[in-house]
């Protein structure tokens, strides 16, 4: 089915914003929904919601993943959300007085979790190169040998920026090799590998300090259903699932298990996600905006102006805002054509207005 024909298909499904807002950009939410495969799975699930979930209704979700992943089931611990996943790891590893080893600008998960577990967070430098965010790599490995921390986490790709912090399978290996002698664990979140194509699962039988995150939120359409996951080594996923609470929803587990076997769905989302990320990136170029390469689903740049969340949210445009050091970036999230045609025109406005 052409791709065109595809998208006016999921026109219907457009949910009601709320809060006065028309064009949600703000969340790396998918702004398609599910499949309809899926939302056949929900329906099973509540017809039997009655009871709690059962060892078949988790296993086959695990297989699935495991799958997916190119590991075995034993190497994959589920959670409500990858961030029960990060939670779960800094309960199993970080002691109140703790370093907790973190990007200045991370998921906002991270130094939530490193707060309410008492730690202290120290934070390596992001700089701007080109259109690239780098980490100051060497800076991580001196703090890491320095603060003996507890915990190190990296998003890769980082959010907000967007831009691939791992240097490349060397350095990733030199930063286990040193957290492993000083009993570290290194997370490494990969929620939006299916835009990256970039990923270190293949490390994990090796390094049991590693432990990475993914999720089926962005690509698969499931962020209300809240279903993520750790890949580690099963001794690292036997300890983390002593933590999790013993049952997860049946819905949110009959839809990971549909979502990931229409792979045919998710590889559409994320083409025309590319694909309009792209134009985004264009169109927010020929306004006079830096914008930054990007290998997630949202876009991100600087504002040119004081106040743009605000002037934007006046539109009823939601998008958000960072601070990375002395610099400014806004974080618009890839939406449907119609969505960043109206933030492109939006912008343009504000821009006009000074």
């Amino acid at each position: 089915m052409p791709i065109k024909d595809w998208l006016r298909g999921l026109e219907a499904y457009s949910p009601p914003s709320g809060e006065g807002i028309e064009v949600v950009l703000d969340l790396n939410e998918s702004p398609w929904p599910p499949p309809e495969s899926v939302i056949e799975a929900i329906v099973r699930a509540l017809r039997s919601s009655n009871r709690y979930p059962r060892r078949e209704d988790v296993e086959p979700v695990r297989e699935a993943l495991a799958e997916y992943a190119g590991v075995e089931p034993r190497h994959v611990v589920i959670g409500l959300g990858g961030d029960m996943v990060i939670e779960k790891a800094f309960q199993l590893v970080v002691r109140p007085g703790d370093a907790v080893v973190l990007p200045e600008s991370c998921f906002s998960m991270y130094p939530f979790y490193a707060r309410v577990n008492g730690a202290r967070v120290a934070g390596v430098t992001l700089s701007e190169r080109g259109e690239e965010w780098v980490l100051d790599w060497q800076l991580l490995l001196e703090i890491v040998k320095r603060e003996r921390p507890s915990l190190v986490g990296i998003d890769n790709p980082n959010n907000p920026t967007g831009s691939i912090i791992v240097p490349g399978e060397g350095e990733l290996v030199e930063l286990l090799e040193n957290a492993m002698r000083r009993r570290v664990l290194v997370v490494l979140d990969e929620a939006y590998y299916e835009f990256s194509n970039v990923t270190y699962v293949g490390l994990t039988e090796a390094y049991p300090n590693l432990l990475i995150i993914r999720t089926l939120s962005k690509a698969f359409s499931l962020a209300g259903l809240r279903v993520g996951y750790g890949i580690a080594h099963p001794e690292l996923v036997a300890k983390l699932e002593s933590l999790m609470p013993p049952f997860l929803p049946k819905p949110s587990l009959y839809a990971a298990r549909a979502a990931i076997e229409d792979r045919g769905y998710v590889r559409r989302v994320v083409e025309v996600i590319v694909s309009e990320r792209e134009w985004l990136r264009e169109r927010l170029k020929m306004l006079g905006l830096k914008t930054y390469r990007s290998s997630t689903n949202f876009v991100s740049f600087k504002p040119g102006i004081d106040n743009l969340e605000e002037k934007l949210r006046e539109r009823r445009i939601a998008v958000k805002s960072f601070r990375i050091g002395d610099y400014k970036i806004v974080r618009a999230t890839v939406g449907k054509p119609r969505d960043n045609s109206m933030l492109v025109n939006a912008l343009r406005e504000v821009l006009e207005s000074g």
